[in-house]
């Protein structure tokens, strides 16, 4: 499994992503949908939260989308699903049109729910497009993630699992990507098995 090593938030610079390496999300692991656009995923940390931006290079995304918690997988939608606490079968998936429009659920053991963007003004959800990309940035304050997995500690600094990914169910080319590799035989990304690891360096 792969290895992102997110750096410290340099806010002496006009853009605090510049030192964050790219983790490319360029696996495309069924052969049914070979191929999706170039796209990556980088995170950097600062004290109180991780900060997470995506971009694929699309000239014309399809967003259809513009309600929290609409279907945006259906649109060509940006994601990023982290497990703080490896090992156990729970995650939280944050998943993002070029709109902006945000989706945010906890999977638990066979369990999913979701949770209202709209209550978290705190995520902090920024999208831009142009001509050849579009970008999608936002906060997981360490609090949110305290609350929803219980026992999880952010200051402690230790790993977590994590995958980003690149989809689009009802695009022209509907496509369907990742960074750690998916082994299931389904289309299916709700699998923290195959997680990569963050680290915070």
């Amino acid at each position: 499994m792969p290895t992102y090593v997110a750096p410290k938030a340099d806010f002496t610079k006009s853009d605090w992503f510049e030192t964050a390496p790219k983790a490319m999300i360029e696996h495309c692991p069924w052969d049914s949908h070979p191929v999706a656009p170039i796209a990556y995923g980088q995170v950097c940390y600062t004290e109180t939260a991780l900060l997470v931006r995506l971009t694929c290079f699309e000239s014309d995304p399809t967003v259809t989308y513009f309600q929290p918690n609409d279907m945006v997988c259906k649109d060509s939608c940006l994601e990023f699903f982290i497990n703080p606490t490896p090992g156990k079968d729970n995650f939280s998936n944050f998943e993002c049109n070029a709109a902006g429009t945000l989706l945010v659920g906890r999977y638990c053991e066979g369990e999913f729910a979701l949770i209202d963007p709209a209550t978290r003004p705190d995520f902090k959800v920024k999208a831009k497009q142009e001509p050849d990309h579009w970008q999608v940035e936002y906060e997981i304050p360490a609090a949110f993630l305290e609350q929803l997995f219980p026992g999880f500690c952010y200051a402690d600094g230790g790993p977590m699992a994590v995958n980003f990914y690149k989809c689009g169910d009802e695009t022209p080319n509907p496509h369907y990507s990742c960074w750690s590799i998916i082994r299931s035989k389904e289309i299916s990304f709700f699998h923290s098995e195959d997680f990569g690891t963050l680290i915070r360096g």
